[in-house]
């Protein structure tokens, strides 16, 4: 079964509550993207919100972090109860450090990679990982690539 997820990097950030509300109807999960403003742009998201999300919806949390340094968010979010963190291989991050935080609070540790960087940088964390994420535009958004 394939559900949908809406991403709230498309709300309207002063409309957030009101438009999670309105499609929570009509989807599986929630993505949330955390950029920190060097290895991505930044984006207003943080991991506070993911706390403040509980009172509006029961819905699963998927978190993107787009983030150098990734540990410290991955352990907030991770405690925070996300269904699953997404950890950019482009970053260097321990993956097998991360799989073992996010696991053991309940969740699950994809590899994301950028779609500009070799697939075969996937094969050394195949074994860690539950799940990949492929980015289709450029970190912080853009045009969908199709090359």
């Amino acid at each position: 079964m394939t559900g949908l997820s809406a991403s709230l990097y498309a709300a309207d950030p002063l409309r957030l509550e009101e438009e999670i509300v309105a499609v929570a109807p009509y989807v599986e999960s929630f993505h949330l993207d955390i950029m920190d403003g060097v290895f991505a742009p930044e984006y207003g998201l943080s991991g506070r919100l993911v706390g403040d999300l509980r009172r509006v919806t029961e819905k699963p949390l998927d978190v993107h972090l787009m983030v150098g340094d990734p540990r410290g968010a991955i352990v907030r979010h991770a405690e925070a109860g996300v269904r699953s963190i997404a950890v950019h291989v482009e970053c260097g991050s321990d993956l097998v450090e991360a799989a073992a935080i996010v696991r053991a609070n309940g969740g699950r540790l994809l590899a994301a990679i950028r779609h500009t960087t070799p697939v075969s940088r996937l094969q050394d964390v195949a074994d860690t990982v539950d799940g990949i994420l492929f980015m289709t535009a450029p970190l912080g958004g853009g045009a969908f690539d199709h090359n």
